[in-house]
């Protein structure tokens, strides 16, 4: 169980810094493709987009799909994002497509994270364990535009940046070979009946606002890089 715990924290991780790294690089990409930065910023919101869908169509398809391979999915279309956009996008249109691969795979890695701690996981413990994976998301966040603003001062590249997550992909896949998924899967009837229950209205309510609050941040970060532009 330890395993699939550290696998589920480094997935977050890697979703913190990838999301990071969104607001950091406008600007070079929008000098590569000669548009204003605001153009990046609409591209960016195909990524978020990407990202919520997967999480909101792979979440019902969990209870019914092999985790192992639908994680093998995500990191296929994520492996098929970074490479698009950094050596297959003569443009924007089809940097746009690519960004959009790029967030379905973050999403689905994403919704099994978070599935992984509400399976394994009850009452005090199971909150303990989600809020554990938000820490980890958060250091990521803290991590990559860091290192980004770095990287980039020494002349990097934005499409060296995306490239270097690559490294992140390799050990997810090393540690995803021996992650035992079928202790989800034999806990899946005990919390069956949890599943079914309604959703009340606090959970639409706290939902809506954290949709809300990422579309905020993203909006402000792209906002400041228009204005500084």
């Amino acid at each position: 169980m330890q395993h699939i715990n550290r696998l589920a924290y480094f997935n977050f991780f890697f979703l913190g810094v990838t999301f990071s790294l969104a607001g950091v690089v406008p600007l070079e990409i929008a000098g590569k493709y000669q548009v204003d930065t605001y153009m990046v910023g609409y591209v960016f919101a195909l990524f978020t987009l990407g990202n919520s869908l997967a999480i909101l169509g792979n979440g019902c398809l969990l209870d019914r799909v092999n985790l192992q391979k639908d994680m093998i999915a995500g990191l296929v279309l994520i492996c098929a994002g970074i490479g698009g956009t950094t050596l297959l996008s003569p443009n924007l249109v089809i940097f746009s497509c690519f960004i959009l691969t790029y967030g379905l795979g973050l999403g689905i890695l994403c919704s099994i994270g978070n599935y992984t701690m509400v399976s394994l996981y009850r009452d005090e413990q199971r909150t303990a364990k989600l809020n554990l994976l938000n820490f980890f998301y958060s250091c990521g966040a803290v991590f990559s535009p860091a290192l980004a603003g770095f990287l980039l001062y020494f002349q990097v590249t934005w499409e060296a940046l995306y490239q270097l997550t690559l490294v992140l992909v390799a050990a997810i896949c090393y540690g995803l070979v021996s992650a035992p998924f079928s202790l989800i899967s034999r806990q899946q009837p005990v919390l069956s009946g949890e599943c079914s229950q309604p959703w009340g209205v606090k959970i639409y309510l706290i939902g809506f606002g954290l949709l809300c609050y990422v579309l905020s941040e993203m909006i402000f970060t792209y906002w400041i890089y228009c204005v500084s532009d």
